[in-house]
């Protein structure tokens, strides 16, 4: 599966990769004579992105007291549910000491983002 889609053309009969520099990634990711899938993709609106917002506002502020230290904001939320959706990744570090958590979070900062 790719990283993220192929721009391509319809031309009719056959779908067509955009420009050469989307023909090379296809070169790359497809086998010829394979046969794949394909699904319509659209861009989001400006009304899907706010309307998704205002219901993570809205189930954050729904939440029951008891989860609110685990999520002190709508943007924790967020993010904890695009981690389980599959969206996102997390990982955690325990550190014994602040000046620990320091040092490692300072080396990560300096850490290719290719590596992450």
């Amino acid at each position: 599966m790719t990283e993220a889609p192929i721009t391509m053309r319809w031309d009719g009969e056959a779908m067509i990769p955009a420009s050469q520099f989307w023909a090379a990634r296809a070169d790359k990711i497809f086998v010829v004579g394979e046969v794949y899938q394909i699904v319509e993709h659209h861009d989001r609106s400006q009304v899907s992105h706010n309307h998704y917002f205002a219901a993570i506002g809205e189930a954050w502020h729904n939440l029951p007291d008891d989860l609110l230290t685990e999520f002190p904001t709508a943007e924790h939320l967020r993010k904890k549910l695009l981690v389980k959706a599959g969206y996102a990744d997390e990982r955690s570090i325990v550190c014994a000491s602040k000046a620990e958590a320091l040092r490692v979070g300072a080396f990560i900062n300096r850490w290719p983002t290719t590596l992450l």
